[in-house]
């Protein structure tokens, strides 16, 4: 009996000083020790090495480092490809086999603007269509209408226009003939209203 009574009583001891080590330590930790990379806890182990809050909702600069590259710098193109300025919403789209046609609307252009004032730029995935002078000099902060489409649901070949009294025929040729073209731009949506 002595022997037993002798570890019931180093028991309640040892069992201490286990509780005690367990309060030192918290349950994420405890976690991590006994199960290491396996831890449900161990993604929340690293501690953020970020600079502190300074309370500010403004971002911050945090550092900046130059370019040690040898190249000159590279001037910005001059290309009107600009898809920023694209200010024409509205226009009609007609998707033949071989070609895409697209009808804009623009009041008097024919009489207005010269074939030289309109300026079609355009690659095998995107165009921009620019109206120069179309407006009258009086009007000269009123940018000039444009059409920019930076990716088209296909590939073209080839793009032309014409101007009529009324509107600006815009014919794209397509590269694949017989592909269905839902949409003008390839994000499956219209980004423009289509009449």
């Amino acid at each position: 009996m002595t022997l037993s009574s002798t570890t019931e009583a180093e028991a309640p001891a040892a069992s201490s000083t286990s509780a005690g080590e367990d309060l030192s330590k918290s349950a994420l930790q405890d976690n991590l020790e006994r199960k290491g990379k396996n831890a449900y806890y161990f993604a929340h182990a690293h501690k953020a090495t970020g600079p502190a809050w300074d309370g500010k909702a403004e971002p911050r600069l945090l550092s900046s480092t130059t370019s040690n590259n040898s190249q000159e710098a590279v001037p910005k193109s001059t290309s009107t490809f600009d898809y920023a300025k694209s200010n024409i919403t509205s226009y009609a789209f007609l998707d033949e086999p071989s070609k895409i046609k697209l009808y804009i609307e623009l009041k008097d252009v024919g009489t207005k603007c010269t074939d030289e004032d309109i300026v079609l730029d355009w690659s095998e995935r995107s165009f921009s269509l620019t109206v120069h002078n179309y407006h009258p000099p009086a009007e000269a902060t009123t940018p000039a209408p444009c059409l920019c489409f930076a990716r088209l649901s296909g590939p073209i070949s080839k793009a032309t226009f014409k101007r009529k009294d009324q509107k600006i025929i815009l014919t794209l040729i397509k590269v694949e003939e017989n592909v269905t073209w839902h949409t003008i731009n390839d994000k499956g949506t219209p980004s423009h209203e289509v009449v």
